[in-house]
């Protein structure tokens, strides 16, 4: 936004070259001015000079309107609740997988009480029950897999009063 304010700076291999701001004296007032032109000339970017006081205060405007309480208070608020929505999602991911888990080792309990009955022999229920291992072992690790996710991925969001402190010392 404040690029646009300095002017244009000249493309490079066709890209866009941004303006950088850095400070600059001229004679008693500080003023900013972009970095291109105070290296390369004032051909490489039309910006203008800008006194420091008007600059500033127009970002601290722009700061004070957009880190307001209530709009600390809201990001505070929206960050908590998409944060829970992505947890509590995995938490659901985790229930589901606990079920499959389940399943398969209700089912494997099945298969070897069949096969400690001789109802079935090894070679009719071993390929089965190796199946099912296999199944079990990949849910397991998919498990461990969201569960990481879920531990490594926790964010204490701090309160509004230590935000406000965080914006007061910009």
């Amino acid at each position: 936004m404040l690029t646009r304010l300095l002017g244009e700076c000249k493309e490079k291999d066709g890209l866009p070259v941004f303006c950088q701001l850095v400070p600059e004296v001229s004679g008693k007032v500080l003023y900013y001015r972009c970095n291109n032109a105070t290296k390369r000339g004032s051909e490489e970017c039309s910006g203008q000079w800008l006194p420091r006081k008007k600059l500033e205060g127009f970002v601290d405007k722009v700061k004070n309107y957009v880190l307001s309480d209530e709009n600390l208070d809201e990001l505070v608020r929206i960050t908590r609740e998409e944060i829970g929505s992505n947890t509590g999602s995995q938490k659901d991911q985790l229930e589901i997988l606990d079920g499959q888990i389940t399943d398969i080792e209700d089912r494997l309990e099945h298969l070897y009480d069949a096969l400690e009955k001789g109802s079935f022999s090894h070679e009719e229920l071993g390929p089965r029950i190796k199946k099912l291992q296999f199944r079990k072992a990949e849910l397991e690790s998919t498990r461990q897999q969201v569960n990481y996710s879920i531990q490594s991925n926790a964010v204490e969001i701090p309160d509004i009063e230590n935000m406000q402190e965080y914006v007061a010392a910009l």
